[in-house]
């Protein structure tokens, strides 16, 4: 196998154990298990290990975010709006919202054949630092990540 990190292929790089979760899992227990697991990503599974959506910590401190922000509005709205939001507030609980209900749905994924260079350029068209490594029926094989690239970089600079 070449060090050649123009023509070394993704499987050759990629993590192949990959920690996920189920679209029916909580938000909470998706974050249970990044921080676990120190991860920022977290592939959406379903039961025949097919990649259907993408959690990330980005997404999640998106929804921090969002929350913070009507928080915040609390001070700023009238006795009958601030009950309205206090209201919503308590619905939304969003620990216990199914990832199905908030992960990424439109995975950018990657075949285990592709080349590392055709990778990188998905992952910066795409902004993404994470890619599923999906096989012909859409199973999830493994996942690359900018690091992974990067050490091939490093590795393949350092044998010439």
């Amino acid at each position: 196998m070449s060090l050649d990190p123009y023509h070394r292929r993704v499987k050759h790089v990629m993590s192949t154990v990959v920690v996920t979760a189920a679209a029916q899992d909580t938000l909470h227990e998706a974050l249970v298990l990044m921080h676990e697991n120190r991860l920022s990503t977290l592939p959406v599974v379903d039961a025949r290990e097919r990649c259907v959506g993408i959690i990330s910590a980005s997404d999640l401190i998106e929804l921090a975010c969002q929350l913070e922000q009507e928080i915040s509005d609390l001070g700023r709205v009238s006795e009958v709006s601030r009950q309205w939001l206090i209201e919503k507030l308590t619905e939304h609980d969003l620990g216990h919202q199914p990832l199905s209900a908030r992960m990424t749905a439109s995975v950018m994924s990657i075949s285990p054949e592709a080349t590392l260079a055709a990778a990188a350029a998905e992952m910066l068209r795409h902004r993404v630092h994470h890619l599923p490594v999906l096989d012909d029926q859409g199973k999830l094989r493994g996942i690359l990540s900018t690091m992974d690239i990067l050490n091939a970089f490093v590795e393949g600079a350092g044998s010439k």
